[in-house]
């Protein structure tokens, strides 16, 4: 798969993320749970975006450690946008 979150859409990633990801990660992407991963600089060596795009499409797409599986539900268009948004949290 040669597909880029340099064309993911980080708008259509925010709605997204809003609906599927705010809950756990946290509106900035610092979660007001306990032991979830981060999407912030300060998220030390758990931080979800020390991760590289794909290990994160693999992780969104097939869940863990808590994290429900989002294949069948979201396609890689639409995953692709939530990374893109993501690397805009840590800015």
């Amino acid at each position: 798969m040669a597909q880029s979150v340099l064309a993911g859409d980080p708008f259509r990633g925010a709605t997204l993320y809003t609906r599927h990801c705010q809950e756990c990660h946290g509106v900035k992407g610092k979660s007001p749970l306990p032991g979830v991963p981060e999407f912030t600089w300060w998220g030390g060596s758990e931080n979800g975006l020390n991760r590289s795009d794909r290990q994160l499409l693999d992780r969104i797409r097939g869940g863990g450690q808590g994290c429900p599986a989002f294949q069948g539900l979201l396609d890689n268009r639409d995953i692709f946008d939530i990374i893109t948004h993501l690397r805009t949290l840590r800015r």
